[in-house]
């Protein structure tokens, strides 16, 4: 396998650094459209969101309706939750191979 040398890693660092700045420069697609309703647009598309059927190697789930509680089984299911905007009520801790319940964080 070829080795990175300094120098290589250098350019494409730099590079990398000048396409993140161009990027943050950028305005967006929308051309800096009325904010209003873009957020209108997205509570439409969250209440056309269910049911939702999602395909997995064990098969097919269908959500019929948006989850009230959401239990995450450890703490990267909980992070997941979190990133997509919802709260878990209660989430496990993993230590060595056995699930043990955060009793202060479910109520």
């Amino acid at each position: 396998m070829p080795s990175l040398t300094r120098g290589a890693f250098l350019k494409t660092a730099a590079a990398s650094a000048a396409a993140l700045a161009l990027a943050a420069c950028s305005t967006g697609s929308n051309g800096g459209s009325d904010s209003s309703s873009s957020a209108s647009a997205s509570s439409s598309a969250e209440q056309d969101a269910f049911p939702v059927t999602i395909e997995h190697a064990y098969g097919k789930t269908t959500v019929d309706a948006e989850p009230k509680r959401v239990v995450g089984i450890g703490w990267i299911n909980a992070e997941v939750a979190l990133s997509l905007g919802v709260v878990p009520v209660g989430s496990g801790q993993v230590g060595w191979g056995e699930l043990q319940p955060l009793h202060g964080l479910v109520r």
